[in-house]
């Protein structure tokens, strides 16, 4: 049970492309009520690279850090609707597949990975930082770049450290919809 203000923001998507050297950050959010929305993508060190208003738009980010693997760079969307503020880390990034490879940011990248669960021996299936930072550190180590996950959800942590430590997930239940 939580509660809300009597306007909010229920759900935001981004997408992201690259445009030369330039990013783009294309950003949806749905509000419930009436309510004005601005949006401030700032970089690293906390400087807005990028202003829009409005629940749909796209932010250009003159000369881009993109998001390369195991090299992330994570911006910071800010999204404020009323009383409402959401703040998402985004990376710019394109993927895109051919019939031989796969493209990030139009480079080929070879995964070196692992299918991976999201358990561990003493406490079982479910979220446990300590294992999971364990894990990603493992993953470094072991030259990996990438990690395929199994059959059910997985934690929102989970992807968010594979997002800021700049490993690819392959998520087992987008491809099995796909497959279907």
């Amino acid at each position: 049970i939580y509660t809300t203000p009597a306007s909010y923001i229920r759900d935001i998507t981004v997408t992201t492309d690259i445009c030369g050297t330039d990013g783009m950050v294309n950003y949806s959010v749905v509000t419930e009520g009436r309510v004005d929305c601005r949006v401030s993508l700032l970089d690293a060190e906390g400087n807005v690279v990028a202003q829009g208003a409005g629940t749909k738009g796209a932010l250009q980010v003159p000369q881009a850090k993109l998001w390369e693997v195991r090299a992330a760079y994570l911006y910071q969307l800010d999204i404020y609707a009323g009383e409402d503020h959401y703040t998402l880390p985004v990376g710019i990034r394109t993927i895109k597949t051919t019939k031989t490879q796969l493209l990030l940011n139009g480079k080929p990248v070879y995964l070196k990975g692992f299918g991976k669960h999201e358990d561990s021996e003493i406490k079982g299936k479910g979220l446990d930082e300590a294992v999971n930072a364990r894990d990603f550190e493992l993953l470094k180590w072991m030259g990996a770049n990438s990690f395929r996950t199994a059959h059910y959800p997985y934690s929102e942590e989970v992807m968010q450290m594979a997002d800021r430590q700049g490993f690819l997930v392959i998520d087992a239940d987008s491809v099995a919809h796909k497959i279907m």
